[in-house]
């Protein structure tokens, strides 16, 4: 996927790959997040990206404390649509999350 993309634009060409019947087989894309990318945010909350809100818990920044460059999965919470005509916006929490390979070219980073 091209990394131009906005996650928000990501997220919905995640969507329609999983309402095409199988196209991408029995796996939908997984879209991730860096503590980068969620902008270094210090304290828990509800942050609002591009592709929606994100939670971020204390236990989540503990993790990215100590391993700065770990990926957390996105995972999408149902919405409650009370009122079919309002869009409301999609709310995230943090999943599961992964630790980058350390090679020698690729040493680990160092938490500031």
């Amino acid at each position: 996927m091209p990394a131009e993309l906005l996650w928000g634009e990501m997220i919905e060409m995640n969507r329609a790959q999983r309402a095409n019947d199988g196209a991408m087989g029995d796996f939908p894309m997984v879209n991730k997040i860096s503590w980068q990318r969620a902008g270094a945010v210090t304290e828990p909350g509800r942050y609002m990206f591009t592709f929606g809100w994100l939670t971020v818990t204390e236990e989540d920044l503990a993790i990215w404390k100590q391993f700065p460059d770990a990926t957390f999965t996105l995972v999408e919470l149902p919405v409650p649509h009370e009122d079919p005509e309002l869009v409301q916006a999609e709310e995230f929490h943090l999943g599961t999350f992964e630790l980058p390979i350390v090679t020698a070219e690729r040493p680990i980073a160092k938490a500031h």
